[in-house]
């Protein structure tokens, strides 16, 4: 009942999950935590869905996240415009953070209030705050081929950045 009640209750869980299907009989707390406790399908969604779908599912779900993330960051490093460039690189940094936060804390691993798993989690506020991150995201990616800079994106040759004399000059020019 105290500090790492949680945790132990979500290991616990994990521990009688299957690759597909749902998971062997748990206890009667564990089973409340499952059926009836609210918190459990939406801040930990991710070992709900572990319990009641399999191991395969759960990491089906995460390599989806992860190509998503991977196909994105590919697609904001290829932008023409930097502000475009800038704009996706920080929405992607935003969704990875969020996925590896959410991750260790579903897994008991490291116990943190969690945050919402973009685009999966319940909560209305989280939901709204991604999908417009993502409506934002996307209007980057349509028009990144329309608009260029005269300056070249941040990857390439150019002098956007530099370190000089143990200054850091930013140029936007």
């Amino acid at each position: 009942m105290g500090s790492g009640y949680l945790s132990t209750q979500l290991k616990t869980i994990l521990s009688h999950c299957v690759l597909l299907g749902e998971g062997a009989a748990l206890s009667e707390t564990q089973a409340y935590l499952l059926t009836d406790a609210s918190m459990l399908r939406s801040d930990y969604l991710l070992a709900y869905l572990t319990y009641h779908y399999g191991w395969a599912v759960s990491g089906g779900l995460v390599l989806l996240l992860a190509v998503f993330l991977g196909l994105g960051f590919r697609k904001a490093l290829k932008q023409k415009s930097i502000f475009g460039q800038m704009v996706s690189l920080t929405i992607l940094c935003t969704f990875t953070a969020e996925i590896l936060l959410y991750i260790p804390a579903n897994l008991g691993i490291w116990l943190i209030a969690p945050i919402a798993l973009p685009f999966l989690s319940y909560g209305a506020t989280a939901l709204h705050i991604n999908m417009a991150l993502a409506g934002v995201l996307l209007s980057v990616f349509r028009t990144g081929e329309v608009y260029r800079d005269t300056q070249a994106p941040l990857l390439s040759e150019s002098k956007f950045i530099q370190w000089n004399d143990g200054k850091l000059t930013i140029s936007f020019k």
